[in-house]
């Protein structure tokens, strides 16, 4: 069962979807994950509407550079390099059925697999440094979701999980290698906009605390200065805020970027 910070996330954008059409994800934000090592392309911007995905070349003001329709009303947008080709990509999570396409572009899923249950909460990351996305869930057991149960799998296909952990409170999952290391862990945000970031994937971590944006705003996480380390950002009915420390202080840098009642993830 999805916490209540989840569940009135994930209702709030439902009732986006059916005026213009979206539920929410992780980061992910569901959605997807960003990586802080040298070489990797740096992060940018994408927001999915209704099916619609918007996509952005730069973290800067301006329209869509590539626009195309994958998915529906009431799917679940995420991202993540499924192929290990070093670019994130598309993805819809429907049910507990996954839709990953391994390019940036309408069409049939590249790839298609069974993984938790509708009621969990998607997220994306390499959680084991082997180059490549896979699926995870974070589910909350109890009506009162006091600690999320994190479940993660190894590769992009259906099967059991292949880690389990009990992490955070009631709040929006993240992730993101917020050590520099090379794989992914959990990150919850809860609803005061406290972040708690985790650097290893195993019960009982004891995750960095701060305070990084409203309660209204939407968490996302890249790495937004050269080679730096995954940090966090929000998004504010379309204002990106951007913070280059994992820290408590002022956004570094903004810009324009999607509308309210859009969902908002980042990809590279």
């Amino acid at each position: 069962m999805r916490s209540i910070a989840m569940t009135a996330a994930v209702s709030r954008l439902a009732r986006v979807a059916a005026v213009v059409g979206l539920l929410t994800g992780v980061g992910a934000i569901g959605v997807g994950t960003s990586h802080a090592a040298i070489g990797t392309p740096a992060p940018k911007p994408a927001v999915f509407r209704s099916g619609l995905w918007l996509l952005r070349n730069t973290m800067s003001a301006g329209p869509a550079d590539t626009t195309f329709v994958f998915g529906r009303a009431g799917d679940f947008p995420v991202m993540g390099d499924w192929n290990g080709d070093g670019t994130k990509t598309i993805g819809i999570v429907r049910g507990r059925t996954w839709y990953l396409r391994n390019s940036n572009s309408a069409g049939r899923p590249d790839v298609t697999l069974t993984f938790g249950d509708p009621q969990d909460f998607p997220v994306v990351g390499d959680w084991n440094a082997d180059g490549r996305d896979t699926p995870g869930v974070v589910r909350c057991p109890a009506a009162v979701c006091e600690t999320p149960v994190w479940l993660v799998r190894n590769g992009a296909t259906t099967g059991r999980a292949s880690t389990v952990v009990s992490f955070g409170v009631d709040g929006f999952p993240l992730v993101g290698d917020w050590d520099g290391d090379g794989d992914d862990t959990p990150a919850i945000v809860d609803d005061d906009r406290v972040w708690g970031c985790a650097n290893e994937f195993r019960n009982q971590l004891r995750p960095s605390l701060f305070q990084f944006g409203r309660p209204d705003d939407q968490p996302v996480a890249g790495a937004w200065g050269s080679g730096a380390k995954v940090a966090p950002g929000v998004v504010r009915d379309g204002l990106w805020l951007l913070r280059n420390r994992l820290s408590a202080g002022a956004a570094t840098s903004s810009f324009r970027f999607g509308r309210a009642g859009d969902f908002f993830l980042v990809w590279q």
